[in-house]
């Protein structure tokens, strides 16, 4: 895999990941119903590509941030 996610980026998501789970956490949303489901998927997305400095829909569309020293 190669990177496209960027420093700043990675920060994003995976402040915006760790919020969600928070969230779910603490039953704000319930995890059970179908937004609090969606909300963790979106949230496992955002840990994944945060962690592993890759997203699949920066692939696809030939993006990136990370910046090449």
């Amino acid at each position: 895999m190669i990177r496209n996610v960027g420093r700043l980026d990675r920060f994003i998501r995976l402040a915006i990941g760790v919020l969600l789970l928070a969230i779910l956490y603490t039953e704000v949303i319930s995890i059970s119903s179908d937004e609090g489901m969606l909300l963790g998927a979106f949230a496992a997305v955002m840990l994944f590509t945060g962690l592993t400095n890759w997203c699949p829909v920066y692939r696809v569309l030939g993006l990136s941030t990370n910046q090449v020293a």
